[in-house]
Parts: structure tokens; sequence; C-alpha cells
């Protein structure tokens, strides 16, 4: 990979949220999720750090692409555990994969609001943004569609979204799209990097 290139993202598995994620623990009490999401980060850590071993010993010029350097940022803020979004981007991501497992719970969704959840992207912060946004999106169509789901396929009730959880949902995008949109701007593509 050269100098200029953007980051090689070969090594590492993308796997979205409703594929078993989160699962399974390890001796640390991690799951798999956070192993993936961790080992993502410290991979966009030594890119970072490799870049600046090289246009140092090489008199370069770094012209990194500023998606990329928002990227490590984001998701490094994201997977802190005393940020305030913490406890709801694990709420919804766990009831995003119970939905994304039930046939019955996407059927019934779809039949209240003519919407279904979007998966998100362990490896993509942006997905959390996607994901977080069709969720409002329903509970505006219906506040109490997803609530009522949750009911009949009798799921762990701390999976029901509150008042206080719409809230942050909205707090969060406020502060998170302005920044994807942007990063879309910056990355001159379709979707954020």
């Amino acid at each position: 990979q050269g100098v200029a290139d953007g980051p090689d993202f070969d090594d590492v598995p993308l796997r979205t949220g409703g594929l078993g994620l989160g699962d399974e623990e390890d001796d640390d009490g991690r799951s798999e999720e956070e192993r993936e999401r961790d080992a993502f980060i410290k991979s966009l850590e030594d890119e970072v750090m490799e870049f600046d071993r090289n246009w140092r010993l090489f008199g370069i010029t770094p012209l990194r692409c500023a998606t990329h350097l928002l990227q490590l940022p984001i998701m490094k803020i994201l997977r802190d555990k005393d940020l305030v979004f913490h406890d709801i981007l694990v709420k919804v991501r766990a009831m995003v994969n119970k939905y994304s497992k039930s046939v019955n719970a996407k059927e019934e969704l779809n039949k209240l609001v003519h919407l279904m959840v979007v998966c998100y992207c362990v490896t993509r912060w942006w997905t959390d943004c996607d994901m977080m946004a069709r969720v409002k999106r329903i509970y505006e169509a219906d506040p109490s569609a997803l609530n009522s789901v949750i009911e009949s396929m009798e799921w762990d009730d701390d999976l029901k979204l509150d008042k206080k959880d719409v809230t942050l949902i909205n707090k969060f995008l406020s502060l998170f799209q302005p920044i994807q949109k942007m990063s879309d701007q910056l990355g001159g593509e379709k979707y954020s990097s």
C-alpha cells in the first residue's frame, strides 16, 4: 500500500448487526462485536502511525482522506462507556439485532408503519446514524409500534423505548447527522467512509 493510498480494509471483516454479533463474551466480558470494533479501531490507529512514520521518513507531504481521519475519533467516542449516548446505542443496537433475526417481528412492524429497522455495521460509525434515524422515523409514524412488537414477540422489556430514549435519539441525530453530511461532502462520494 502506498503512502498516499487510502486505508486497506481487506483484513477487517465487515459484519452487520443482526448476524449474531454480541452474543458470545470472552474472558474479559467483551462481546464479539466489541472485540471486532476494538480491532478495527486498532487497525485505524496503526495505519495513522504508519502513515506518520512514512511521510517523515520519505519527506512526503501527507495528504490524508478527511473522512478516514474523522472515522477514528468518532468510533472511539461512540464506544466510550461514559458517553451520554452509550446506553441508548447499546439498547437500540440490541433491539435492531432482535428485529433483524425475526421474520415475524419485521412483518408485524411493516404492517403497523410500513417501515423496517435499519441494521448497523460495527466498522462504519455512520450506520449508527442511519439506524437511529430509522428508529426515529418509525417512532414518529407510530410511537407505540416498536414497543408493541417487542411485547408481542415476548422480548425483554428493557428493549422498549420510552420518552427519555427518544429524546436521546433526537440529540444523537442532531449531533452526528451534520458530521455525517460533512463527511459525505469531504469524501466526495455518495456515502460516508
